[in-house]
């Protein structure tokens, strides 16, 4: 029943906003197919950028409240090995597709974690489809380590990188270089909600990392 509710009141909150961003659109095409002045051009556009705004917060609601919904559910003692092969196995055929070769580092034994597996299977499928579709015939590489009470989580990339000025934002919903900025901000949400840490590193041209550290079970 919470599921019905809630995808029945994503489907109503979305409709008028959706409409308003296709109907200012079109009503730009309009104008720039009259040859109206830009005022009215770029008024039309404001509106659309609004509502495209409010369809963000939305969707921005909606992923705290599966998530919360998901954490409802049991958290159990994850192998982050074990889990990185589930997910690297189901996503092979991705990597030939660019060329790229997946690499996966475990250093010693690390101990389990306490989470939810799917979440945490998420965040590591969207760090992986990441790094693929801004490489091409390079390397990827997964690298796995426990630090005392910390499992430490690294996936590298050989790929384009990011700019400098969008770094310290892309954990942030709606920042992108080429894509619909969800995929790091979900994973933020995931990694915050088992009281983990996640950051990047990149420079420009020279590849892309993410590092997750998440508490060891039982510490």
């Amino acid at each position: 029943m919470y599921e019905y509710d809630l995808f029945r009141s994503i489907a109503h909150d979305l409709k008028t906003p959706l409409a308003i961003i296709s109907s200012e659109v079109q009503n730009v095409i309009d104008l720039l197919d009259y040859d109206k002045n830009e005022h009215e051009i770029r008024t039309s556009l404001a509106s659309a950028q609004f509502e495209a705004m409010k369809m963000a917060h939305i969707v921005d609601k909606v992923i705290k409240d599966v998530y919360i919904t998901e954490f409802q559910k049991e958290m159990i003692p994850i192998s982050v090995c074990e889990l990185i092969e589930d997910v690297a196995g189901s996503n092979i055929n991705l990597f030939k597709l660019n060329g790229n070769n997946l690499n996966i580092k475990v250093s010693g034994s690390p101990p389990k974690v306490l989470g939810n597996y799917d979440s945490l299977a998420l965040v590591i499928s969207n760090l992986l489809s990441n790094a693929n579709r801004f490489t091409e015939n390079g390397n990827i590489t997964i690298s796995v380590c426990a630090d005392g009470f910390v499992v430490t989580i690294i996936v590298s990339d050989t790929g384009r990188g990011i700019r400098e000025d969008l770094l310290p934002h892309i954990f942030q919903r709606g920042v992108s270089a080429d894509g619909t900025g969800l995929g790091l901000f979900i994973c933020k949400t995931a990694i915050d909600m088992h009281n983990g840490d996640i950051w990047a590193e990149s420079e420009f041209g020279k590849g892309f990392k993410v590092f997750i550290r998440l508490p060891v079970f039982g510490e």
